[in-house]
């Protein structure tokens, strides 16, 4: 993880304004928990879908068994943000932000900005985004969340594999 956030943090010292790092986590009664996703998924410029499993590196391109799709349609494209965002954002999301990515981004800011002020209050979160960059307020959602273990991850992909 360290290397992960390094690596960030190089890109975010670039373009700080552009780069910008968010997290789910499911809200529980006490606390919250990260939402595991094996799942890849880009929209890229309202028009294309691009959605599979691999990763970027030689396990996934040579050795494993992944699969990633790309769809060029740009009433998917549209369908697939609203309904991500919708999911995630909850009230903090319009279909207005579908016009415009930055909206989308500030509306992902806001949401996590009030989980983020909720756990300077030792509160659970509210809602599914969380800062995981810069690293002032990344370290408290990273203090606050528990994520799973490898062992829970790797059972959890076991059942995602069974069930198909």
């Amino acid at each position: 993880q360290d290397s992960v956030d390094q690596g960030i943090e190089a890109v975010r010292s670039i373009a700080p304004s552009r780069v910008h790092v968010f997290g789910l986590v499911m809200p529980t009664r006490r606390a919250c928990r990260s939402i595991y996703v094996h799942s890849k998924l880009c929209v890229a410029d309202g028009k294309s879908v691009i959605i599979g499993s691999a990763n970027m590196d030689n396990l996934s391109f040579f050795h494993s068994s992944e699969l990633c799709l790309s769809i060029v349609s740009e009433e998917l494209a549209t369908h697939v943000l609203e309904r991500l965002c919708a999911e995630h954002l909850g009230h903090f999301f319009t279909k207005e932000h579908l016009t415009d990515p930055i909206k989308i981004v500030e509306a992902f800011h806001r949401a996590a900005d009030a989980n983020f002020t909720r756990m300077l209050r030792r509160k659970p979160p509210l809602f599914r985004p969380v800062h995981l960059s810069p690293p002032d307020r990344g370290d408290i959602a990273k203090n606050f969340v528990e994520y799973p273990s490898k062992l829970e991850k790797m059972i959890s992909k076991l059942r995602m594999a069974a069930s198909t």
